[in-house]
């Protein structure tokens, strides 16, 4: 039914899509319903990850470039703080807020801090990661990615992720500084794993 090319772009993308239209539902919601959207959208990706599992390969699990990795993750926490605190710019819209310590029952809170937990560390950076860099950014410099490794990409394939990530958050500036940041860790170690770590 579908072509091979297809189903790989599916896989990569799926996850993303999943996370993106659950974020709208859970945007437009009532907040006394934000806690359990949460926590069915990060489900959500996570069974979707698992179904697209194939992808996972591309993530090589090593010690190599970790340290690196770290330092850039925290250079781009003190980028993103700062521009956003210091530099008046437009944002494209907004993000939904919600207070854990709304919840009154400690269960249900600490169930929703758990999800994000998950959610922030592992989920959305594996999900971005998997998307961005290692689908996008290859396949915007060669569209058969079998002949683009992980960590290889052309100055075209920069742009468009770092164009999708700014359209993407409403901090687009912060966002800016942040993916050329991870594209220049990606192209250094080639690994996927310290971009996700980053």
């Amino acid at each position: 039914m579908f072509s091979t090319e297809t189903r790989v772009r599916v896989r990569y993308a799926a996850p993303a899509v999943v996370f993106g239209l659950l974020t709208a539902l859970e945007g437009s919601a009532p907040q006394s319903l934000y806690a359990r959207l949460y926590v069915i959208k990060i489900a959500a990706v996570t069974v979707t990850l698992w179904l697209c599992r194939s992808t996972l390969r591309d993530i090589k699990v090593s010690s190599r470039g970790v340290g690196l990795a770290v330092v850039t993750g925290l250079v781009v926490v003190a980028l993103w703080v700062g521009l956003d605190k210091w530099i008046p710019y437009p944002h494209f819209g907004s993000r939904t807020g919600f207070d854990p310590y709304s919840l009154v029952d400690p269960t249900r809170r600490a169930a929703l801090l758990a999800a994000r937990l998950y959610g922030l560390i592992a989920v959305v950076p594996i999900m971005e990661e998997l998307l961005l860099r290692s689908f996008v950014i290859r396949y915007a410099t060669d569209t058969d990615l079998s002949h683009v490794p992980v960590g290889n990409y052309s100055p075209l394939g920069v742009w468009v992720v770092v164009g999708l990530a700014a359209g993407s958050h409403p901090e687009w500036l912060s966002a800016i500084v942040a993916n050329v940041s991870y594209n220049l860790l990606l192209g250094r170690t080639r690994s996927l794993f310290t971009t996700i770590v980053a």
